[in-house]
């Protein structure tokens, strides 16, 4: 099992009654981060269903169990907040995320998905892991319009 602490950005009451969190839990590189059908275990949930804990004023945090892993087994994970509830990552024509992001180990995102090997962890022996996973926006946009690069 890995417990996961995941780290949402702020959002308002209304917007998490339509949101949910997808992820996708890889053990190869083979489709990551995107193909979420060759992940061994893809999932959306409905962050409305989750106890939310405030983090600091830009966001909440809240809990998360992935049934099913084994010890001493690699896994990377990918995950976003389906803001519009089709399942999918929604990107610019150009491929920037609109929908906040994250990926174990939380790597420094610039111009390109990490790679499976910036994600990778190894479960420890006994089966139980714990990991904080950070959800971001690429680009943080103001209510006057004003966007900025994380």
């Amino acid at each position: 099992m890995i417990a996961l602490t995941v780290q949402v950005p702020k959002s308002t009451p209304e917007e998490l009654k339509t949101q949910q969190l997808c992820f996708a839990l890889f053990a190869s590189p083979k489709g990551f981060p995107e193909a979420s059908n060759e992940a061994i275990l893809s999932q959306c949930i409905d962050l409305s269903q989750t106890k939310m804990r405030p983090l600091n004023t830009e966001g909440s945090e809240f809990d998360l169990s992935i049934q099913g892993t084994q010890p001493m087994r690699t896994y990377a994970l990918s995950l976003f907040v389906d803001a519009n509830g089709d399942k999918k990552l929604n990107t610019s024509f150009i491929g920037i995320p609109k929908e906040a992001f994250g990926f174990s180990n939380n790597p420094r995102v610039s111009f390109s998905a990490p790679s499976f090997d910036e994600c990778k962890w190894q479960s420890p022996f006994q089966v139980a892991q714990s990991l904080t996973v950070r959800v971001e926006r690429y680009f943080n946009v103001s209510r006057s319009g004003d966007s900025t690069l994380n």
